[in-house]
């Protein structure tokens, strides 16, 4: 896969379950590529991960944007189902 090093891409992926993800990424020095997810896979709402461009993964994908959706699929089924099930019975977290 070829990239561009010197910006960041932001675009939006959809989940296997519909939930829209904000997708920053950004290569660095030809070695690796960062990518910062905004949505429902985390208890914050965001998620960085990493990846080194040299890595099976990497060159496993044609596009940056499947690659993303995947990582993203992955981190949500992690820990973010557990996010969205929290929202969704609109439970209030106690401040003290």
């Amino acid at each position: 896969m070829k990239v561009d090093n010197t910006k960041a891409t932001t675009f939006k992926i959809v989940l296997d379950n519909k939930e829209v993800v904000k997708v920053e990424f950004k290569p660095y020095n030809g070695l690796v590529a960062h990518f910062s997810f905004y949505g429902c896979i985390s208890s914050t709402g965001y998620k960085s991960h990493f990846v080194y461009i040299m890595d099976k993964i990497w060159k496993m994908y044609d596009d940056v944007q499947l690659l993303a959706k995947d990582i993203a699929q992955e981190l949500y089924n992690k820990d973010g189902y557990k996010y969205l099930q929290f929202i969704q019975q609109k439970q209030q977290l106690s401040l003290f």
